[in-house]
């Protein structure tokens, strides 16, 4: 991912969050995607937001937009209860640490890029996610149209820190980095429209008023009972599946759907999966349980205090404003 898209991505509308659950191969073969971020930097004037074109000779297919789920007039008691539990229990979280994967898949060039880091989070406005090269010995899983198998590839470190004040974009390996103020009103408990929404501080209203909702195809509230080759079964641990599709333009410019898996037990996310709105792309990020350490006494040194080395470039210095119009109803 380059800088720019990071960019993109923190500033106009970007990600979710995840843990020990389905790896990334449970929804490497269904639709694909890129992330979300909720607050939006005025690009420079003359820019052009453009994404990258295929190779000459290459036509993605065209596919159909994924269809909406029910309106929230529909939406189910057992929903409605799962967000008022999921907020509940995320209040309980002061403090996070974990590790963190993602996997990126390109299915116009085959190409799958990983990212492994870990993540901070401290109540009430304060992240950080520190990327760095992925692991390149597991051999890739998903599979082309035509059935060629991904190129896997490392992506370069990366850091999005947000001091509850301003947000820093850093680009380790171009010693690039830029620096987005965040104005007062947005200031506080806004964590949740940064670039992992699902991960910071959920609160149910908000997601209802931002997003469409429903329950999806892995939600295993009592687990999934499997049966084994030697007959018996066994029984998965309990986790919720919610499937999001954007309300708001500023998050549809970046993905038409999200899913989000919670463990259930501690309603903490266990994966996240995002598609970009051409359906070309999707991201997945992973986050251990067994890595997660929540609310912590003391961290030795404050990760919100690090800053870009001096003899890093600021690329881009801007102010974030808001967008909130509605994409319409769901079809």
């Amino acid at each position: 991912m380059t800088r720019r898209e990071l960019l993109t991505r923190c500033v106009a509308g970007s990600l979710a969050g995840s843990f020990v659950v389905a790896p990334p191969l449970a929804w490497s073969q269904q639709p694909q995607a890129p992330g979300r971020a909720r607050v939006q930097a005025a690009p420079p004037a003359g820019a052009t937001q453009g994404r990258t074109p295929p190779a000459q000779g290459d036509a993605p297919q065209q596919q159909q937009r994924p269809e909406r789920p029910a309106a929230e007039l529909q939406m189910p008691a057992e929903l409605e209860q799962l967000l008022v539990d999921w907020e509940r229990e995320s209040s309980k979280i002061k403090r996070l640490h974990g590790m963190i994967k993602r996997y990126t898949y390109d299915s116009v060039y085959s190409v799958e890029k990983r990212a492994i880091g870990e993540f901070w989070y401290q109540d009430p406005d304060q992240g950080r996610i520190d990327f760095g090269p992925g692991d390149l010995k597991e051999a890739a899983a998903k599979k082309g149209a035509n059935g060629q198998v991904f190129t896997v590839q490392a992506e370069t470190a990366q850091q999005w820190i947000c001091t509850g004040k301003q947000i820093f974009l850093i680009d380790v390996a171009a010693e690039m980095y830029d620096k987005i103020d965040i104005p007062a009103q947005q200031q506080g408990r806004n964590i949740m429209n940064g670039p992992l929404p699902f991960l910071f501080g959920m609160k149910a209203e908000q997601a209802k008023q931002r997003d469409h909702l429903s329950l999806g195809s892995r939600h295993w509230p009592q687990g999934n009972v499997q049966k084994l080759p030697d007959g018996t079964e066994r029984r998965s641990a309990p986790q919720f599946h919610v499937v999001a599709v954007p309300k708001l333009e500023v998050d549809a410019r970046e993905w038409c759907r999200a899913e989000v898996q919670l463990d259930g037990r501690t309603f903490i996310p266990t994966a996240i999966r995002l598609i970009n709105p051409q359906q070309s792309a999707e991201t997945v990020y992973v986050l251990p349980l067994r890595e997660m350490k929540a609310n912590e006494r003391v961290w030795i040194i404050n990760p919100f205090n690090h800053r870009p080395p001096s003899q890093f470039r600021l690329g881009e210095d801007s102010r974030a404003t808001s967008d909130a119009t509605p994409v319409g109803p769901p079809k």
